[in-house]
């Protein structure tokens, strides 16, 4: 029977990371006795929805965690990962993702948004030039959501436009010049609240 090594109380200089520990321990434990009929570590990792019985093994004995944070998380809080209920697409949604896995495979056939916007559309949603184009926004919407509910790998760069990630490399140098974009774009904000508080900040409070 596998037992804990130290049952003292911790003391008041434990990090709050050894307590977080030493509790999904003996939460871990507790599987394993809940489970012990049905395979011990076995019918842990089965409950768990691990890929390998070690996870748990190694670190209520050992205190090993893995480099995953997925399955990090699952360990720490002893019990499965939520499975995310994915959103059915529309069919606007469809044929964009359609359009982009047949035709956009890779940086070099990137399609402009311009171009985007007619194939999905027609000439129309172009009509509008400013930035309230709803056809506009609705694109972005869609390419937002293919992402993050349903595995997509739209991407898209300033010069090229969008298209689909045909490697892992390529994926990653879109998403590291989206990162900078959007860090510039941070930065000028933070300047500009500074501007603004400087210029109005007295001004504010005397009018209010």
């Amino acid at each position: 029977m596998l037992v804990m090594a130290n049952n003292k109380k911790p003391s008041l200089g434990t990090s709050w990371d050894d307590l977080e520990h030493l509790r999904a321990k003996t939460r871990l434990l507790k599987l394993y006795s809940k489970y012990k009929r049905k395979g011990g570590w076995r019918g842990v990792q089965k409950y768990l929805k691990l890929p390998n019985v070690s996870y748990a093994f190694e670190f209520v004995t050992k205190g090993k965690l893995p480099g995953n944070p997925d399955i990090r998380k699952v360990l720490l809080r002893g019990r499965p990962a939520r499975e995310r209920k994915s959103k059915d697409m529309n069919p606007l949604m469809e044929r964009l993702e359609y359009l982009m896995r047949q035709w956009h495979v890779g940086m070099d056939k990137a399609i402009k948004k311009k171009d985007l916007l007619v194939e999905i559309w027609g000439p129309y949603a172009i009509e509008d030039k400013s930035y309230n184009n709803l056809y506009d926004r609705q694109l972005r919407n869609m390419i937002e959501e293919l992402n993050h509910d349903h595995n997509a790998l739209i991407c898209s760069t300033p010069s090229d436009g969008y298209f689909w990630a045909s490697s892992l490399s390529e994926g990653l140098s879109a998403v590291e010049a989206s990162t900078r974009r959007a860090a510039t774009q941070m930065d000028n904000a933070h300047h500009l609240e500074r501007n603004l508080k400087q210029a109005f900040g007295g001004q504010l409070s005397m009018e209010v």
